[in-house]
């Protein structure tokens, strides 16, 4: 969180794929006021808390979509086995606890985004991989530059290898210093970390050093 506030400028637009009730997107919200904020969320009940949130704090800068971010357009199923509040991709047709949603993929939603993307959070339970299939023109592209993201779960190795196929590679972030480091799947202290574009690592170093 410390990052996201650090980085986000004024002029900045933020993706908050798997925004749940909106925690990070009413941090980013607290830095961008004349960029854009994309919000995503496919459960209900949180969507509705998230809308709730919104109006709450009147924040007229957030685009809010209520769908799963994944690789295809159309529906999908999802596991509440876990807990009601965070679903995740249904994996064994053994679950009985299931609710189907809508996707999309972000390739599609921002196909005709005017603004500049410059950071996204993505926490998804472990469908990430599936996500970011769904945005390989913005990933070509470098857009965003940068991406908070879990990588938990047997697939991190995957999941790591296709960011890299892209350009990118992770960082960990210190508070303490304000500085990135680079890591490698094994070095990764918790569940989230930065992906961040190789052409951009200057860029990055560069904004915190000015925050």
């Amino acid at each position: 969180m410390k990052f996201l506030l650090r980085y986000l400028r004024d002029e900045d637009s933020f993706l908050d794929i798997g925004a749940n009730v909106g925690v990070y997107t009413l941090l980013a919200a607290s830095k961008i006021r004349s960029g854009w904020i994309y919000s995503f969320e496919a459960l209900p009940k949180n969507y509705q808390r998230l809308q709730e949130n919104l109006k709450l704090n009147e924040l007229e800068q957030v685009q809010t979509y209520a769908c799963a971010i994944s690789n295809s357009i159309g529906s999908i199923d999802l596991s509440l086995s876990d807990g009601d509040s965070t679903p995740s991709i249904i994996k064994s047709e053994e679950d009985r606890n299931v609710t189907t949603v809508s996707s999309n993929t972000l390739d599609n939603l921002l196909d005709n985004c005017p603004l500049k993307l410059t950071l996204a959070k993505m926490d998804i339970e472990g469908a990430e991989l599936l996500a970011l299939k769904g945005a390989t023109s913005l990933l070509e592209k470098k857009c965003p530059q940068v991406w908070i993201m879990e990588i938990l779960g047997t697939g991190s190795t995957k999941l790591v290898n296709f960011l890299n196929s892209y350009g990118y590679n992770l960082y960990q972030y210190s508070a303490d210093t304000n500085k990135i480091s680079p890591i490698s799947l094994e070095q990764k202290r918790g569940n989230n970390v930065l992906a961040i574009a190789n052409t951009a690592i200057d860029f990055v170093r560069d904004r915190l050093v000015r925050a």
